[in-house]
């Protein structure tokens, strides 16, 4: 993660090294877990994301933070959370699923208009709440 601080929250940019030019990525959260102490801003606390996130939880319970706010997630949970949100991590160790980091231009680029819409709608944050637990993955994991 590439990082500069706007008015004491850390702004976090897309920075893969490795899939810089495609503008997407996905990751085990258990990776990430395993890399926290040589990132800056530490990823439970709260920082400022410059493209779009989905979290995919398989295993384990917590409380993921988006815009200061407290939302409880299960095995199967998904967590949106939009380019310019504050969010932050709870790193626990137990804790397993996916991260998927994508930025504007990649949905713009390989999307078609119709669907680019369709998946802004689901980063509405006045209008839904950044968790989704969709009832028959309650449970159910890709392991």
């Amino acid at each position: 993660m590439c990082s500069m601080e706007i008015s004491n929250i850390p702004l976090v940019g897309f920075c893969s090294k490795k899939e810089k030019a495609l503008g997407f990525e996905i990751m085990k959260l258990e990776d990430l877990f395993l890399r926290q102490s040589n990132i800056s801003p530490p990823i439970n606390h709260p920082h400022r994301i410059q493209f779009h996130n989905i979290l995919y939880i398989t295993e384990g319970e917590g409380t993921h933070h988006v815009d200061f706010q407290p939302y409880v997630f299960t095995p199967g949970s998904l967590i949106f959370i939009s380019r310019r949100q504050v969010h932050a991590f709870d790193s626990r160790p137990e804790i397993r699923g996916y991260l998927c980091m994508f930025t504007s231009e990649y949905l713009e680029k390989n999307l078609i208009h119709s669907d680019v819409v369709s998946l802004y709608r689901l980063y509405s944050y006045n209008l839904h709440e950044p968790v989704l637990q969709p009832e028959e993955t309650a449970g159910e994991g890709i392991h």
